[in-house]
């Protein structure tokens, strides 16, 4: 049981990472369909405007030349780099932001931004009749988006030897250079980027000698003098949405609209290239271009790229009153609701510090840094989340709709309550017990400390261990069951107790069955464990530890102040009562419960008890569920040796005497 608990957890604590490398098909496990739904959102945006293409080419080249191809182009902010003068016109986000969605669906938290713009922008050139090519990925999104640092985008006014420069300061040569500006094949630009070189060329109210006479004429009627300087024009006027060599051909004989295009003929360094490619639109020209632009764009797209813990993919789970936030696919099925860091600060509308998060874990497999955040006081998030179909669930909800021979459904559960249990503590643990001081987070929330010079007490998350067990009676016939005024009717249920100071756990096994029953018990047999972080706040996560406990005396003595009553079943009635008891249904029940949650149709109220009832309503006594330690006790004892509810039994029968340890 605490082994299966754990199992998804003890990966994602796995603080030793490696320094990941691009590589074709990097998501081939983690997430098998990421370039098919790339592509596909692509060609569905593409079929309705091929000007897109060109646009996602452009974003993927805007993004590169800032601060490497790390996604940062995409973050939003007045202060970020898409505001810059350099970027403006880009357009396409919507589509990235499309496949990042079904992408999360799908695979939360594993593709990048900066990865979908690869795809997309290779995507972009095979529609549109250009080559295709194997994009290595794995790279990591950036943190940082500064308008300040897009300075060094190419501009449409450089020269070729600013150019050159800045290609060059990127690891790219000339022959890069003019290979990549061919992407103008498809390519747009607005009039007001080039109107200058029509009307009043260097001051002069002349335009550009460079361009050819008889093509100006065409130019002023598509951006008239004083006209609309945001309409957008081809750059290749003879074939404006076909990924070929006539772009050349058009800089080569002064047809070429952006400046900075047309100064590749004119400079020594860059003429030859151009002549190279130029020529006829289709046959041996147009091959070697469309292999040299392959080329081109693989190394384009490993510039300064992130990798490995450079610039993770970091998910953040938020929390709202010890409830995680979770989402939900489908009626039998949920998820946690990771999120990206710049996605919660951006509804947050505020720069978060590093003390604002709780630190859980490195997951080496999908390289990626998980955090939690306790949101409990932005009250006004709730709607928002509900928007976007979201909710926050209370833990047990989620225990109760989680099917327990689902390992990847169990490894989030065990998440969840890992990060609820560190959010609580940090909660209650504000301030220093031995001084009254403030706490600081240490070691990104994972210990505190004293903020008194003086003091500087350490302060470790609080775990708070509970002994929980089933008594047998002698012969191995009977077990005890008890109930409690709190558990919903019909529940029976183990004993436990909390552990005192200096009392071992054999000891506790004793003490509590003793006052709380009046039996004596003699041998003790542990069992498992299991994790309980759905505590009081007070004990934000106790250790259930589970064990058989074999009676000495069978005589019952109730303490009412603790329990209901108290019985002896015989295993064939603990039989029946695993039998009638419809834990698949409860299951069932509480996820499609979860799923009218998320759409706003059930309140997130605790479901827990009325699933419990539901789960018995056949059955003269049920047990509690699956979700609990004391569930595989009960059943471990009443099937020996045998799978119950998908859960393999690990029962462990005394050895030895039955006399007092």
């Amino acid at each position: 049981m605490g082994d299966l608990w754990l199992a998804s957890l003890t990966i994602l604590l796995t603080i030793m990472g490696s320094q990941g490398q691009l590589k074709t098909g990097f998501y081939s496990s983690s997430c098998p369909n990421a370039e098919a739904t790339v592509r596909s959102t692509v060609q569905s945006y593409f079929n309705k405007d091929p000007t897109i293409a060109p646009a996602l080419l452009r974003l993927h080249f805007h993004d590169c030349f800032v601060q490497g191809c790390d996604g940062s182009v995409l973050i939003a902010g007045s202060s970020a780099e898409r505001n810059a003068l350099p970027n403006a016109g880009l357009r396409g986000f919507e589509v990235i932001e499309d496949a990042k969605s079904q992408l999360e669906a799908k695979c939360p938290g594993v593709v990048s931004c900066a990865d979908i713009l690869a795809l997309a922008a290779r995507d972009a050139v095979d529609l549109s009749d250009g080559p295709s090519w194997s994009v290595p990925t794995g790279r990591r999104d950036g943190r940082v988006s500064l308008s300040s640092q897009a300075s060094n985008m190419p501009s449409p006014l450089d020269p070729v030897s600013v150019q050159r420069k800045k290609f060059s300061d990127k690891g790219l040569d000339d022959h890069d250079l003019v290979t990549l500006v061919g992407a103008h094949t498809i390519g747009q630009t607005e009039c007001r980027f080039f109107s200058y070189r029509l009307y009043n060329f260097t001051t002069t109210g002349n335009s550009d000698p460079t361009i050819n006479q008889d093509f100006i004429a065409q130019l002023q009627a598509l951006c008239p003098n004083k006209g609309n300087g945001l309409k957008r024009v081809s750059l290749d006027i003879d074939s404006p949405t076909k990924f070929d060599v006539s772009f050349f051909k058009n800089v080569r004989d002064g047809n070429a609209i952006l400046e900075s295009d047309q100064r590749l003929w004119g400079d020594p360094a860059t003429q030859s290239i151009v002549q190279d490619y130029a020529g006829n639109i289709r046959g041996l020209l147009g091959l070697k271009f469309d292999y040299e632009f392959r080329k081109a764009m693989v190394k384009l797209g490993s510039v300064e790229v992130k990798t490995g813990t450079q610039g993770e993919i970091r998910k953040v789970l938020p929390f709202r009153n010890g409830r995680p936030l979770a989402s939900s696919g489908s009626s039998d099925t949920w998820q946690l609701a990771w999120m990206r860091l710049e996605e919660v600060k951006r509804l947050l509308g505020v720069n978060l510090s590093a003390d604002s998060f709780v630190y859980l874990g490195y997951d080496a497999d999908e390289d990626s840094v998980y955090w939690a955040i306790d949101l409990s006081r932005e009250s006004s998030l709730v709607a928002e989340f509900g928007a976007m179909k979201l909710c926050f669930v209370e833990l047990r909800t989620l225990m109760v709709a989680t099917d327990w021979v689902d390992l990847k459904a169990m490894g989030n559960l065990a998440i969840a309550g890992h990060a609820r249990a560190l959010l609580e503590w940090y909660n209650i643990s504000r301030f220093c017990g031995h001084c009254g001081e403030k706490t600081v987070p240490m070691e990104a929330g994972r210990r505190k400390q004293c903020s008194d010079e003086s003091c500087k007490k350490r302060i470790y998350p609080r775990v708070d261990p509970v002994v929980i067990m089933l008594v047998i009676d002698s012969e191995n016939d009977r077990a005890l069951l008890s109930k409690q005024s709190r558990f919903v009717p019909r529940m029976w249920s183990c004993l436990a107790g909390f552990i005192e100071p200096g009392e071992s756990l054999e000891e506790a096994v004793r003490r509590e069955t003793w006052e709380e029953v009046g039996i004596e018990v003699g041998e003790v047999v542990y069992h498992s464990s299991q994790p309980w972080p759905v505590g009081p706040n007070s004990m934000p996560c106790q250790l259930m530890v589970g064990f058989f406990a074999y009676a000495k005396s069978l005589e019952i003595n109730v303490d009412k102040e603790e329990l209901e009553d108290a019985q002896w079943h015989s295993r064939e009635e603990v039989r029946k009562a695993l039998a009638f008891t419809e834990y698949k249904k409860a299951q069932q029940t509480a996820a499609s419960k979860v799923e009218q949650m998320c759409k706003g149709v059930e309140k997130t109220h605790s479901l827990s008890k009325e699933f419990n009832v539901e789960s018995g309503e056949l059955a003269p006594m049920f047990v509690p569920g699956p979700f609990a330690i004391a569930h595989h006790l009960i059943s471990s004892w009443a099937f020996p040796d045998k799978d119950v509810n998908g859960i393999e039994c690990r029962s462990k029968q005394p050895s030895g005497s039955m006399s007092n340890l």
